[in-house]
This record gives structure tokens, C-alpha cells and sequence, in this order.
């Protein structure tokens, strides 16, 4: 009896973002905004899980994010706004935030913050920021701010 074969998917890999597709909207006197403007072969967690798609951009001097700059992502049919938390020299990591809330690292994982007064909205710790993400989309549809 033959064993039967088992086929792994191929890793796709991943070209860094070009520093091209970033935008520098307003340069304030400690940060920045900036748009970056995402080919549709990327996901917002791609950028999440891979910290070197974001190296070419690090490396420009003028364009390199720092913690505390606003970043739009902007794809053809979706818009995603975050801010930077945490930048040291080719990398940088972004987490999820909305109008009232945001998604930040804790204790090894990750948790959800109203972003009006900084109160932290569980005691639950989420793996993936994702998961929190989708943990305050959930539990605070109906919270009235």
C-alpha cells in the first residue's frame, strides 16, 4: 500500500511595499500622517505577520514611520486606518483602530482600549490582534459613547 502524498502549499513571498505607494498628508511637529496606497495581492494582516514589507519604506528617510504617525492603508475597496506603535529601524508595527477604539499589544497578546479616555474594555487577552479586532466589533456594536 503506497503512502499517499502529501503536498504543502507554497509559501507565496512577498515583495516589500515600494515607498513609492506611501504619501506623507501632514508632517505635525512629533508625527505624521501618511496614506499608504496597498495593491490588492496584500492583506491587512500580511503587513501584520510580516514586519520586513515595510523595510523598503523604513529605509527612506523622509517617509520612515515612527511611533505615534497615522497610517491610512487605502486598497481599491476598502480603507483601513491605524496608527503606528511600536518603529525601530526597518521595522514598524501598526495595529487596528477605529473612531472609539483601538487594538494594542498586552502581556504577549492583545486586548481593545476606548480610545477617549484609554480604558481597557476586557479582561481577556486575544492571540492575534484579529481576534481582538473582531472581539470589539462584536461586544461593543451596540455601546452608545
Amino acid at each position: 500500500m503506497a503512502k499517499p502524498e502529501v503536498i504543502t502549499p507554497a509559501l507565496k513571498e512577498r515583495l516589500p511595499l515600494k515607498s513609492t505607494s506611501l504619501v506623507v498628508n501632514r508632517r505635525d511637529f512629533a508625527n505624521k500622517s501618511v496614506i499608504i496606497h496597498m495593491d490588492d495581492s496584500y492583506t491587512l494582516q500580511d503587513i501584520q505577520d510580516d514586519r520586513t514589507l515595510l523595510r523598503v519604506i523604513q529605509k527612506s528617510r523622509d517617509k520612515a514611520l515612527n511611533e505615534g504617525d497615522s497610517v491610512e492603508l487605502r486598497w481599491h475597496d476598502q480603507i483601513a486606518s491605524t496608527q503606528v506603535d511600536y518603529a525601530e529601524g526597518d521595522n514598524a508595527t501598526t495595529l487596528w483602530q477605529d473612531a472609539n477604539f483601538e487594538v494594542r499589544p498586552v502581556d504577549g497578546g492583545y486586548c481593545y482600549w476606548r480610545r477617549k479616555d484609554n480604558i481597557r474594555m476586557t479582561t481577556a487577552l486575544f492571540p492575534t490582534w484579529e481576534a481582538a479586532k473582531q472581539a470589539c466589533i462584536r461586544d461593543q456594536a451596540g455601546v452608545r459613547l
